[in-house]
């Protein structure tokens, strides 16, 4: 049960916008931009460490031991982004919403020279440096092109690698990190 939640660092709070028009490839009614990071709201960090009694939706052990559980309304009350991108999972360009991995990171008082292990509901783990979130807008998608994820479409979280806007992050190796099903980050 998710009891408090100390913040351990600031929240990177960083946006960018910009007149570009969206992909072609994505609906005129989309919230994401072309080569942007779109901040769709701050957060209310209130909701976050409050008490909650509902389905835990993303455990995560950080710093000291540190256990954090959210339910979805908490991890909606992180500050929320939408980034275009596209990846080998999915046809075409798309726009994942859901806080950025530095902002988890922060949450879980990881430092640049860690690495988390990211759970999914199978028990499929992979380890990643925490600096490749902090460098790059990763994403912890809690939906795509607006449709909320379940369970059965990748959800309730599916990390996702900015590879779009970003050619080094194009190699395969970078999809090994965008865990589908995520439930749990430890960290390393």
């Amino acid at each position: 049960m998710f009891n408090s939640l100390k913040l351990l660092g600031p929240v990177c709070l960083a946006i960018s916008v910009s007149s570009n028009p969206a992909f072609a490839e994505l609906s005129a009614d989309t919230k994401c931009v072309l080569g942007e990071t779109v901040m769709l709201s701050a957060g209310d960090y209130q909701v976050v460490i409050a008490p909650d009694d509902g389905e835990v939706m993303l455990t995560m052990n950080g710093i000291d031991s540190t256990v954090v559980t959210l339910t979805e309304a908490q991890f909606a009350a992180l500050p929320q982004y939408a980034v275009a991108t596209e990846n080998e999972h999915l046809d075409g360009i798309n726009c994942y919403e859901g806080p950025l991995g530095r902002d988890i990171m922060t949450v879980i008082g990881a430092k640049s020279e860690d690495t988390v292990n990211l759970t999914a509901i199978n028990d499929y783990w992979v380890e990643m440096p925490v600096a490749l979130m902090l460098e790059y807008d990763v994403i912890f998608a809690r939906s795509v092109n607006g449709e909320a994820l379940s369970v059965r479409d990748k959800g309730p979280i599916w990390v996702m690698v900015p590879q779009t806007d970003n050619a080094e992050l194009r190699d395969p190796f970078y999809s090994t990190y965008m865990v589908w099903q995520l439930n749990r980050v430890d960290l390393n």
